[in-house]
């Protein structure tokens, strides 16, 4: 079985924090799945909710949200060693972040983290995982749904496909991996 730390430890710690993530790392966990989006000033930061006080993400500075204990990508890269699994959504619905793809691979690619095949990305919003593959081919991509769709699916070619246990059955996992896709719920 595998313990992956979900936004960090998040049922000790305030999630997506680097406390969570540093807690479930000084446990032992070595898989972590996180979010990102972009600030106003362009910075990935660590977080689910599309809004914070009811004001979206996208409104806020990093300045504003590192007062309430918010993170960068950059950040978590910096405290996980290479060997870390880590599961990075793109939080990009309806593309609000037009080019949060971009400032993404640059920050890979800085960190030495473009080619790492314990990265898997992932995402709801289609276009997203299309523009990643192009820009970093190495890496692991995998499709969030709620709706599976053979035909996306063979568009994509993704690593895995990843969805609610409320929607998989057998005839899907069949479909995958006869495709040598994988299925995480």
């Amino acid at each position: 079985m595998q313990i992956i730390a979900h936004r960090g430890l998040s049922a000790l710690f305030k999630e997506n924090t680097l406390d969570a993530f540093k807690a479930a790392y000084n446990l032992g966990i070595n898989s972590f799945e996180t979010d990102i989006q972009l600030t106003k000033d362009g910075e990935m930061v660590l977080v689910h909710d599309y809004l914070f006080n009811n004001k979206p993400i996208k409104e806020y500075s990093l300045r504003e949200l590192k007062r309430f204990g918010f993170c960068t990508l950059e950040e978590l890269l910096a405290i996980l060693d290479k060997r870390s699994k880590l599961n990075i959504e793109i939080k990009n619905d309806d593309n609000i972040y037009p080019d949060i793809e971009e400032r993404f691979a640059l920050c890979l690619k800085k960190h030495g983290q473009d080619k790492n095949a314990n990265l898997l990305i992932s995402s709801f919003y289609l276009p997203s995982l299309q523009k990643i593959k192009k820009l970093l081919p190495a890496l692991k991509i995998g499709r969030l749904t709620r709706n599976f769709d053979i035909k996306e699916i063979e568009l994509l070619q993704p690593y895995s496909v990843n969805m609610s246990y409320k929607i998989v059955n057998e005839e899907i996992i069949e479909t995958c991996h006869k495709r040598n896709i994988k299925v995480f719920i």
